[in-house]
Formats: structure tokens, sequence, C-alpha cells
């Protein structure tokens, strides 16, 4: 995004009976941007699951976002064996940031941070993949471990200088 949002709403809904949270941003290059967050009701650790869309106005962007949480409740509760990552983007200490976590062994999870450059690709921050992975017992705590580590990472000076770069995502 370009500039600070110009538009911003949240609103709570209940889709096929479960609470999901709807925010949606407009920015100055036109573009709305929603995201949808939503407990995943297939998953007995309830984790958080994030569907984000686009769109040319408010209503295209959260259609796009409800669309894809609707369909992921619509899947068959036999989905619950099978092993999906989460996801998650945030602000930490002023820098654009997306966790994704996948499972890396039985019971063990490992958060994946990823630094938005200013050419809108991800850059992998090496140091949390290769040197300190950070892992937890479900999605969430590594996640939450993560946040904490990179808030750290941040903090200190030379932080940006080191430890990221690599890998590019698109």
């Amino acid at each position: 995004m370009t500039g600070s949002p110009e538009i911003s709403t949240g609103k709570h809904l209940r889709l096929r009976g479960h609470e999901v949270l709807s925010h949606t941003t407009s920015a100055r290059d036109g573009v709305f941007r929603c995201t949808v967050f939503l407990f995943d009701p297939h998953d007995e650790r309830h984790d958080l699951i994030v569907f984000k869309g686009t769109g040319a106005c408010l209503q295209q962007a959260e259609d796009s976002a409800l669309d894809q949480a609707l369909r992921f409740l619509e899947i068959p509760l036999e989905r619950s064996n099978a092993a999906t990552s989460s996801r998650c983007s945030l602000d930490i200490a002023g820098h654009r940031v997306e966790i994704f976590c996948d499972i890396v062994g039985e019971g063990r999870y490992q958060a994946f941070p990823f630094l938005w450059k200013a050419d809108g690709l991800l850059d992998l921050i090496m140091q949390f993949h290769l040197q300190e992975a950070v892992t937890g017992d479900t999605p969430a705590a590594a996640m939450a471990r993560c946040i904490e580590r990179l808030e750290s990472h941040f903090a200190q000076p030379a932080a940006q200088a080191q430890g990221v770069g690599g890998a590019s995502a698109s």
C-alpha cells in the first residue's frame, strides 16, 4: 500500500454460524484490501485462519475474502486430520511482516517470518529460518514466539542489516 489508508472498516459477521472479523482498507493506489479472520472450526486447537481479498471497491474486496472463508467452511469435517499452514500479516516496530507457520514434525510447528521490501517482494528473515528456528506445539504458539522474537530483533540497531535476505517470494 502506498500512503496511509483513506477508508478503514471493521465488522463482526457470522458465516455459517461461525463468528468472523472482517477488516477492509483502501489505499491511495485505489485498491481495496480485505482481511477476514476466522478461528478454524475443523481443528481442535481452533487456530486463527486468515483470508485476504482485493477489489476495485470495498464490497468487491469483502466479497472476495468472505467467499474464500465460506469455501473453507464448506470443506467436510474429515479435513480436520489434514495438515494446514497458518498465516498472519502484521506490522512489528514499523516493519510489514508476513508470518507463515507450518508443521515440521509430529506435534511441532515452525513460524517462517518474511519482511516486505519496498518493491513489493517478500524476503525470508534467514536468521529465524536457519540459525534460530521459532517453533511451538501449535501454530498459534509458534507465531506468538516469532512475534516476540521479531519485536526484539527489530529493536536492535543493526537488525535490518543482519539476517534479512536470501530468498524472495512473490
